[in-house]
């Protein structure tokens, strides 16, 4: 489950989350946010996530800390506009390595799984190109992914070997798609992603068939797509730390539920060995007349009326599913 940070509902959502049973979340950590100037001095604000990674600590609850985010003065494009979704510069690269050595070392001990970046495969969320909305290089994109992925995966394993690093969350339907973005990083020459990464991350949402006359894959199709470029010495887990839908579509709570009880025993099935859904709570942007409604609590019609803000149809066919057995 994405959990996102919110002041003040943190500790009663995540709650709500472990009363379902599940037992994994994941947390976007924003480099930005931890490291706003640039060294020297060499500082880091935890502020924003310690509170967070108490209370998962205090609840049992096992993090994925997605990083990403890089710092204005960092990025390759140094463009306020795009920056966090810029790679770093490549004189900034032993920033970012010395970011992750801090992280691992500062969660040592209450994390054991860290992902480098979100959703690369998509050029506007790893731009490697010095606008914001400049002609993509995908080459440009596997080869600085990969290399970002291992310098990442290379400081959080000199901390503790036993970490475990997800390579960065395969979009599905994307704008802007780099379609052989994943296979081209297995087979990348010099940093291949299969030597870093100790785990693959998709993050689906689709149907779990592909509807009639569709271009989309089903969901088996798409993740054997996945698993045919995958060298054999390369094996490993597969992850879904994201798969949703919003309550406020067509079909309402009604329809997110019914996502919920088709693609989490699907993806299982599948043998995908983890599930998340995206996201714990609705986030209220755009307010007071429409939030944005991906989360399993909050607000169950238009508005963002706090005294109809709980626990949707859907919070209630995850616990199901979970307590008949599902591995959350």
């Amino acid at each position: 489950m994405r959990v996102p940070v919110q002041p003040g509902n943190i500790p009663t959502n995540l709650a709500l989350l472990r009363q379902t049973g599940a037992r994994w979340v994941r947390i976007n950590v924003a480099w930005s946010t931890v490291q706003p100037s640039q060294p020297p001095p060499v500082t880091y604000d935890w502020s924003t996530y310690d509170p967070v990674m108490d209370t998962t600590a205090a609840l049992g609850l096992e993090p994925i800390l997605t990083l990403f985010s890089t710092p204005t003065w960092a990025s390759l494009n140094g463009d306020p506009n795009c920056a966090a979704k810029s790679e770093p510069a490549p004189a900034h690269l032993s920033d970012f390595a010395a970011f992750c050595t801090a992280i691992g070392q500062h969660y040592l001990g209450k994390v054991r799984y860290y992902q480098i970046w979100n959703e690369p495969n998509g050029a506007g969320n790893f731009i490697v190109t010095s606008g914001c909305a400049g002609p993509d290089d995908p080459a440009k994109a596997v080869r600085d992914y990969c290399q970002l992925l291992k310098i990442g995966a290379d400081a959080l394993h000199n901390v503790d070997p036993n970490i475990k690093v997800l390579m960065g969350g395969m979009g599905y339907g994307l704008p802007n798609p780099r379609p052989t973005f994943f296979a081209d990083c297995m087979n990348d020459p010099t940093n291949p992603a299969w030597q870093s990464a100790d785990i693959y991350d998709l993050h689906f949402y689709g149907p779990t068939s592909a509807p009639p006359g569709s271009s989309s894959p089903g969901l088996r199709d798409w993740i054997d797509q996945f698993r045919s470029v995958v060298p054999a010495q390369g094996t490993r887990p597969f992850f879904c730390t994201e798969t949703g839908k919003q309550s406020l579509q067509a079909d309402g709570p009604v329809g997110q539920s019914r996502q919920i009880r088709q693609v989490f025993p699907a993806m299982l099935q599948y043998g995908v060995e983890v599930v998340l859904w995206y996201q714990l709570s609705d986030s209220c942007q755009g307010c007071p007349d429409q939030p944005e409604a991906w989360g399993l609590i909050g607000w169950p019609a238009p508005g963002c009326d706090r005294t109809q803000y709980g626990p949707k149809l859907g919070y209630y066919a995850l616990r199901e599913f979970i307590q008949g057995g599902g591995r959350l």
